[in-house]
């Protein structure tokens, strides 16, 4: 069996939730990958559908398109004298899933009042920042900051002012540390910078 080009793979029919999800419309029957997607993505399907083809077996893979995530399945479903004649693709829209998955690894992995990677998660970077410069001619650096009497401020102006400057000099050291590999909030008025320099 041989595998079909790029320009023996046409679309025939998209149903209303296929068509929201890959951004494609009826404009799209007949035509091929290569005429309605940008040349990487086209690369990509024709890949998938030959290997469905080849293997004789559904695939199964993912696409991003404008934010729009689809879980995609293609399976042969015809053959006429050894040839594929019809393929059928199911497509599942899994954005708010994947949306679900990003809110609940930001709540468990990133500070809440600043964005920066929390406690939890600065011990996993750092373990993996410490076996990335063993195979490395890098050293990790780590530097832990605090704001002086930021309970005075505070007491003094309350803890909004407080939340405001803990922000504050969150976006800062993300400005000058942009090339860091860990930026963390530890807690109260802790953060972290962890940076692989050279030896």
């Amino acid at each position: 069996m041989t595998a079909p080009s790029a320009q023996e793979i046409r679309y025939l029919y998209m149903n209303q939730s296929a068509m929201r999800v890959s951004g494609l419309n009826e404009y799209a029957y007949g035509a091929t990958f290569q005429d309605v997607v940008e040349p990487v993505e086209a690369d990509f399907l024709h890949h998938q559908y030959t290997q469905a083809l080849m293997n004789g077996k559904s695939v199964s893979f993912v696409l991003n398109h404008n934010g729009q995530i689809g879980e995609s399945m293609i399976s042969p479903i015809s053959y006429h004298d050894g040839h594929l004649t019809y393929m059928l693709g199911i497509v599942r829209d899994i954005t708010p899933h994947v949306e679900r998955e990003k809110k609940l690894e930001h709540l468990a992995y990133r500070d809440h009042l600043t964005g920066l990677w929390n406690r939890r998660a600065t011990r996993i970077r750092l373990q993996e920042a410490v076996k990335q410069a063993g195979l490395t001619d890098k050293m990790l650096s780590i530097l832990l900051l605090d704001c002086d009497k930021f309970k005075w401020v505070n007491d003094q102006y309350g803890h909004l002012t407080g939340d405001l400057l803990l922000r504050d000099l969150s976006n800062r050291l993300q400005r000058v540390a942009s090339s860091a590999h860990t930026i963390a909030r530890l807690g109260g008025d802790e953060f972290l910078v962890a940076i692989l320099v050279k030896k």
